[in-house]
């Protein structure tokens, strides 16, 4: 592992990058090091910031600002919000920065919540000028409501909390004089149990009904909500106090008892929801939004979502794709990081098919669309949600938990109520009901799912289905296809002596047919049929479909018929047959490679324990090469499998499979494994089958991928089994009489938090680093920050030397 030297996180150098996590980071070291800026690194010091990325070559949309400045008076601030600042380094740099920019401007910054307020000069478009130099260096200027929402539930459990503490030490200020020897025949005493009643009852009103609410929802749909406990112990506490109150047991009143434990249960499911928040808002960040595109032939700006097959649109350097595309500009530049984590940018010619989440860095870009927004890789990862971990096993788990304390709650008042009476007997059950939380189901389960999901999306992963990763923790073989999965996505084209030579006509209908099938052949066809057309098909084939285990199918505008099918030949390798009306017209024979990565993969996953096992329609013979080039016997490839042999092998063996496919002829394998994967590339359906899809162009995830699983699965040990160790000791508590009602919602919120502490531990300890500090060498001054707008080349100047 190498550390990057603008960001100082840990990457996997490669052979064209041993320097920089992405080019984001190359691009802005570079900047800061042209412009006599390096002071910033020694004001970072050993502190990561979050990579660059593409933020760099991002299109700065200055509509919100332009709009905030419209009308704006001179003096009077504009606040936003600013992505990446995360250090006193980030500040120094922003603020010199805002200086070089914005004569006569003041900034005001603020690290904590990642905001600034921008006081201009008598010129808005300095201000404009100034987010778009911002860019260049990492950080994207944004409205303030960009961010608003995000924190929604947590900011309404604020409001709540807010108020429910503030009638919560009404409440106590109030019983303290009962507690410090008030006597009940004191003329005001009434008036003082009175105020505390009313508190008391406002705090459950507005802080425990948040609880209740919820657990009385869960009830009605026959379902136990770990809210439940929390609700009963509420619940008890205020009916005993009642009770204690209206018959004279003074013993019983805990009315500031239940205001407290309203406040402290808030202020816990509080930190627990912003915790969430902020991986969620983490994740969100991290993704490219696209925004509106120019129509060619128009001065219309349209939305991504409203885009189709077929539209032509222009975007701006470093605008985000929308959808796949061809390119009708003659050449261009583009990022695909998001897409692939590929830190160098590739170069596209006319005619080439872009994926969507790509980043085209030249001049004004011209493409016609090929799906519409809704078919996009973009669009089905900026909707994915984090799944929900809930599973049968969960509920099972709760619903003995629950039973198991009302049946505690209930012995403690029988060994009370034999011990002491009544009364003693409900202040044990009161006790037990209010400690007795299952934060580790409710709370430390979905935070362990939550930094799983992240870690693992660092790697182009992304989690789809509920139980996933306790599944993973079963699998003890990795199944794969051979083409598009084990080998690269694109195979190449032998000979396209065929393609030169045929009619434009004949172009267009093979491109119409391979459009839009998943197969890595049929893709690779109308790349091909793209280049030399220069344009994407305007031919609408007529009952197009792609049949399983043979290929695209469909009927030309003249009525015949045409399909890409496999040959026939028993020999055949990687290839495929055009037909028309039944009859071939060509063969097209490809050259595959394995994807990069995956002969490391399978070593390291055979050397975990993990069995391999390859499963391809294409014959034995096309076999051989890749698995003398894996290491791998006779018997763990397989070829000339029909879809439902590889779904009927799946099922016939004993041991749980991870498998991976790419299109429709894995449809039924993909049902029939334990857990299931398939590239972004492959078919939305496809998508909503599997588990799990990856942005990565290799195999190289998948062992970090099993080794998130024992992660999380450690995460989850430790907190079931703090959780166990601390109900436990608490209860015995609550046995003997010495657990009250205001220990015990003290110790509530406390164990909570704990659990967070304990899940959150092994994420950090498998992303914590060894750090080095940086000795940064004068460079000549510079007169004045000016930010080269092109991308940079992949050497940088050199600028100093690690310590």
């Amino acid at each position: 592992m190498s550390e990057c030297l603008h960001c100082s996180n840990r990457f996997s150098p490669t052979a064209n990058e041993t320097e920089f996590c992405c080019s984001g980071c190359r691009y802005t070291y570079s900047l800061i090091k042209d412009l006599d800026l390096d002071r910033f690194y020694l004001l970072k010091g050993d502190k990561t910031v979050e990579p660059v990325g593409d933020r760099a070559f991002a299109a700065f949309d200055p509509t919100w600002l332009e709009n905030a400045t419209a009308d704006l008076e001179p003096g009077a601030p504009v606040t936003c919000h600013i992505e990446g600042l995360s250090c006193v380094g980030c500040v120094w740099l922003i603020e010199k920065l805002y200086a070089d920019t914005v004569p006569g401007g003041r900034i005001e910054l603020r690290i904590a919540d990642a905001s600034a307020r921008l006081r201009g000069n008598d010129h808005p478009a300095d201000l404009i000028e100034f987010a778009k130099k911002a860019q260049k260096f990492g950080y994207t200027i944004q409205s303030p409501s960009a961010h608003q929402g995000e924190k929604s539930e947590s900011s309404r459990l604020l409001a709540r909390l807010g108020v429910t503490a503030g009638l919560a030490m009404n409440c106590m200020g109030f019983s303290l004089p009962r507690y410090l020897g008030m006597p009940s025949d004191f003329e005001f005493a009434r008036l003082f149990d009175q105020i505390a009643w009313i508190s008391a009852t406002l705090a459950l009103l507005v802080g425990g009904s948040w609880f209740i609410k919820r657990a009385w929802r869960a009830l009605r749909l026959r379902r136990l909500h770990i809210d439940l406990p929390i609700a009963i112990g509420l619940l008890a506490a205020y009916g005993g106090s009642i009770y204690g109150w209206s018959s004279g047991q003074d013993s019983l009143i805990y009315f500031d008892f239940v205001a407290i434990f309203s406040t402290l249960m808030l202020a816990g499911r509080y930190l627990q929801t912003h915790v969430l928040e902020r991986n969620r808002s983490k994740l969100r960040a991290d993704s490219p939004e696209p925004s509106p595109v120019l129509r060619i032939g128009s001065d219309q700006k349209i939305p991504p979502d409203s885009l189709k097959s077929g539209d032509q649109f222009q975007l701006e350097p470093g605008q985000v794709l929308p959808v796949r595309a061809t390119l009708l500009s003659p050449i261009t530049e583009a990022s695909l990081e998001w897409i692939d984590g590929e830190p160098e940018p590739r170069l596209f010619r006319k005619g080439d098919l872009l994926p969507s989440g790509s980043r085209p860095l030249s001049s004004k870009v011209e493409f016609e669309a090929d799906e519409a927004y809704s078919e996009s890789i973009l669009a089905g990862l900026l909707t994915a949600r984090s799944p929900d971990e809930r599973s049968p096993l969960s509920d099972r788990l709760l619903a003995g938990y629950l039973a198991i304390v009302l049946l505690l709650a209930i012995a403690g008042l029988a060994v009370g109520y034999a011990q002491g009476g009544g009364v003693y007997g409900l202040q044990i059950a009161i006790s037990i009901l209010v400690i007795s939380c299952p934060c580790a189901l409710g709370v430390s389960l979905p935070l362990a799912t939550e930094l799983a999901n992240n870690l693992i999306r660092k790697q182009g992963v992304h989690v789809t289905a509920q139980g996933f990763w306790s599944r993973l923790n079963h699998i003890r073989q990795w199944v794969m296809d051979k083409t598009g999965t084990l080998t690269s996505d694109l195979p190449q084209l032998k000979d396209s002596s065929w393609i030169d030579a045929a009619t434009t006509s004949e172009l267009e209908i093979l491109a119409a047919l391979a459009r839009h099938s998943s197969h890595p052949f049929s893709r690779s066809l109308y790349q091909s049929c793209t280049r030399r057309l220069g344009h994407a098909s305007d031919v609408k084939l007529n009952d197009w479909q792609e049949i399983p285990a043979c290929g695209p199918k469909g009927t030309a505008p003249d009525g015949s018929i045409w399909s890409l099918q496999a040959p026939q030949s028993a020999t055949a390798g990687a290839a495929c047959e055009l037909f028309r009306d039944g009859q071939a017209l060509t063969r097209f024979d490809f050259t595959e490679s394995l994807r990069d990565g995956a002969a490391g993969s399978i070593a390291q996953a055979q050397r975990q324990g993990l069995g391999i096992q390859i499963l391809s329609g294409d014959k034995q013979t096309a076999l051989s090469p890749f698995r003398d080039q894996l290491g791998l016997d006779e018997s763990q490839t397989l070829g000339g499998l029909s879809p439902a042999d590889k779904a009927q092998w799946l099922k016939l063996s004993p041991l749980p499979s991870l498998f991976l496919g790419d299109g429709i002829n894995d449809a039924l394998a993909i049902e029939s494994a334990t857990v299931a994967g398939c590239p972004a590339t492959g078919q939305g359906w496809t998508k909503a089958k599997v588990d799990f899809y990856y942005t990565s162009p290799g195999l190289g995830f998948i062992p970090d991928l099993l080794a998130t699983a024992k992660l999380h699965r450690r995460a989850c040990i430790w907190a079931i089994g703090f959780a166990m160790l601390y109900n436990s000791a608490a209860i015995a508590i609550c046995f003997t009489g010495a657990m009250t009602p205001l220990l015990a919602a003290i110790l509530m919120p406390l164990s909570s938090l704990a659990s967070l502490a304990i899940v959150s531990q092994p994420f950090r300890q498998h992303t914590s680093k060894d750090t080095r500090n940086f000795y940064v060498e004068p460079q000549p001054a510079a007169n004045k920050l000016q930010v080269d707008e092109r991308p940079r080349p992949k050497n940088v100047a050199e600028g100093g030397s690690r310590v």
